[in-house]
């Protein structure tokens, strides 16, 4: 499924996350003009989606962050 349209100079990457794990996405914001995180969920138009921008993370002073993703109790 293509959402929005593809762009020449994007980096799309995704993994499948199962819902019985916990998982941390971890790294260092660079200098790109904008980083995107988004998990999806459902099929077609019974979907749910939940987005985070760059701005929306805390960052540190070295460009760190971490998101953690766990199941909803």
């Amino acid at each position: 499924m293509e959402l929005g349209s593809l762009q020449p100079d994007t980096l799309y990457l995704s993994a499948r996350v199962d819902d019985t794990h916990n998982y941390r996405v971890y790294g260092r914001l660079g200098s790109v003009a904008q980083t995107t995180f988004g998990v999806y969920t459902g099929k077609d138009d019974q979907g749910h989606a939940v987005k985070a921008l760059s701005e929306d993370l805390l960052v540190d002073d070295d460009g760190s962050f971490e998101i953690s993703l766990a199941e909803k109790r």
